[in-house]
């Protein structure tokens, strides 16, 4: 039971679910962990394919071609963690 170390996370989270990924980390399911982790600085994204520039975007799909994404990820770590 890893409920009680996830709800003392107090760091930045960055949480992302694509909205092609309806089995594996459907969006309801992402909310509901993260809920879990109420001191965390969490910052919430829930994605489609086209605001990263992909066709397909979901739990293995999005790592290929996706540049978009990495900016995404790339800036929000150089925002958060400065």
């Amino acid at each position: 039971n890893l409920d009680g170390a996830i709800a003392a996370v107090d760091m930045p989270v960055l949480s992302v679910s694509f909205s092609d990924d309806i089995r594996l980390a459907p969006k309801e399911a992402c909310d509901d962990y993260v809920r879990r982790m109420p001191k965390a600085r969490l910052t919430r994204l829930h994605l489609t394919p086209q605001e990263i520039g992909l066709e397909e975007a979901s739990h293995f799909t999005h790592l290929r071609g996706a540049e978009q994404f990495w900016a995404r990820i790339d800036g929000w770590l150089r925002q958060t963690l400065r």
